[in-house]
């Protein structure tokens, strides 16, 4: 295909970000914006020559769309992504694939019935440049035996600890998948509140099927945006550069623009030549079952396994 028509379900933070990334690549037309609320869209619209709609399904199937961006908040993506592989649409999927494994689940089983894969995830660390050069340096120190993985989120707002774990956390859970290249069998969470249905602090423990643990430590009022990574191998030790100033970084857009441009293009890349690339519907599944575990550590107080998919 010559030009490439995207539509963007989703016009808040990460749809934006999206869409003005894929604006700003040749070959690629921003056909459809498409949200809830008319003038999020319209206002999006006009920075990427678009069309606005308040129609998702529509936009799905519309004649002038050959590939979809889902954005639209967490309890949509599942629907969405089926309407999706029901058009034959490939996406780019915003984690997390969906807010429960069960519903997760059907999206990969969905796209299992296609006999292709139409679904690259929204981790987009893998794509990150730090995270990269963190990986090659790890692969070089031999297996793994212990990952430490910090997050810090400055949000004003108060999340419940499963809205915190299934948006925020999810994240760091692949990194340990993604780095580790094992699965995780087993957590153990602790929680410090925030009031009386928020969350501030989580550490998870995990153990690996390889023998590998790993460490988690979530905090989702802190003094500025962070996230760094350090990875104990068999024969040496990797980490991520520390951060000049993290109090200058109230979210992840800054620190992470340069991972959503590559995601993007690496995405336009994989439709243009047919070929997937990225975090996979497996991967939005196998996450989701360690968030699940996660969450039910953090209420029981002990160690859970987590239910892996096959």
């Amino acid at each position: 295909m010559s030009e490439i028509r995207i539509g963007v379900i989703g016009a808040g933070g990460m749809g934006s970000e999206h869409a003005r990334n894929l604006a700003a690549i040749d070959g690629v037309r921003v056909a459809l914006v498409a949200d809830a609320v008319r003038t999020s869209a319209e206002a999006l619209a006009a920075v990427v020559g678009a069309e606005p709609t308040t129609d998702a399904a529509g936009l799905i199937t519309a004649s002038d769309v050959d590939a979809v961006v889902i954005a639209s908040p967490d309890g949509t993506h599942a629907d969405l992504a089926i309407a999706a592989l029901d058009a034959g649409r490939p996406m780019l999927c915003e984690k997390p694939l969906a807010p429960t494994l069960a519903e997760a689940t059907r999206v990969m089983v969905a796209e299992a019935a296609t006999g292709a894969r139409l679904i690259q995830l929204g981790f987009m660390r893998v794509f990150d440049p730090v995270h990269v050069v963190l990986r090659a340096e790890v692969e070089a120190n031999g297996p793994v035996q212990h990952i430490r993985a910090v997050h810090r989120n400055r949000n004003e707002f108060v999340r419940t600890m499963d809205h915190a774990i299934s948006q925020s956390l999810v994240h760091d859970v692949h990194t340990v998948r993604w780095l580790s290249g094992s699965e995780i069998s087993q957590v153990q969470a602790r929680v410090v509140p925030r009031g009386v249905d928020g969350v501030r602090f989580v550490t998870v423990s995990l153990a690996l099927a390889s023998g590998a643990l790993a460490t988690i430590e979530f905090d989702d009022l802190a003094f500025g945006y962070d996230v760094s990574v350090e990875v104990t191998g068999e024969h040496g030790l990797a980490r991520t550069p520390p951060p000049a100033d993290p109090s200058l970084h109230d979210d992840w857009f800054a620190w992470f623009s340069d991972a959503y441009r590559l995601e993007v293009e690496a995405w336009v890349a994989s439709v243009r030549a047919g070929i997937p690339v990225g975090p996979s519907a497996r991967d939005g599944v196998a996450a989701q079952a360690v968030v699940r575990a996660i969450q039910r550590s953090a209420r029981s107080g002990g160690e859970e396994t987590v239910d892996n998919p096959t």
